[in-house]
């Protein structure tokens, strides 16, 4: 082997180590960023805050929304309900969870936009405590206009997560 090919083969391998090595700086960082994440949250809240700007950057609550099945219900029981109230465009031989809670994350906007325009009328907030919220979310009307409740056979919990943007806010 000729030193021009050691040389290709050496550069070659010298920036796989780099990538290696890069990809643990960069798990490091990830795991450090985890921790950060939580402390910011609790931070957050403890100063009442949704959102604060630093260092050309964003930092806010993000909150999800996710529908999963009951405990209590089993797969095959929790379908059929889906099915019953018109859902089983959603259905595989298990329900899609993903697709499942965005129609539920879409029924939980629908009753944000609800309250607000509630509360624009009264000319005072109107709201809801969490757990009638979910109430409302699993009682699902079908086509016919019948309501289901769904809670024996689904669930719906928040996540909450730390996101953010470039771009401070003021």
């Amino acid at each position: 082997m000729s030193d021009k090919e050691r040389s290709v083969y050496e550069k070659q391998v010298d920036q796989w180590h780099e990538v290696n090595r890069l990809k643990a700086e960069l798990a490091a960082a990830d795991e450090t960023l985890k921790d950060c994440n939580a402390a910011v949250m609790e931070q957050l809240i403890e100063d009442g805050l949704s959102k604060v700007g630093c260092e050309g950057r964003t930092l806010f609550i993000k909150t999800e929304l996710w529908a999963g099945k009951n405990e209590e219900a089993d797969w095959e029981t929790a379908a059929a309900r889906l099915k019953e109230v018109g859902l089983d465009e959603w259905l595989a031989e298990k329900f899609n969870a993903q697709s499942v809670s965005a129609i539920f994350r879409r029924k939980d906007k629908e009753i944000t936009e609800r309250l607000k325009a509630e509360s624009e009328e009264a000319g005072e907030e109107v709201d809801m405590s969490d757990e009638d919220r979910i109430t409302a979310i699993l009682t699902y009307t079908d086509e016919a206009g019948v309501e289901h409740d769904l809670s024996d056979v689904l669930k719906v919990s928040r996540t909450f997560k730390l996101g953010s943007t470039v771009g401070s806010t003021k």
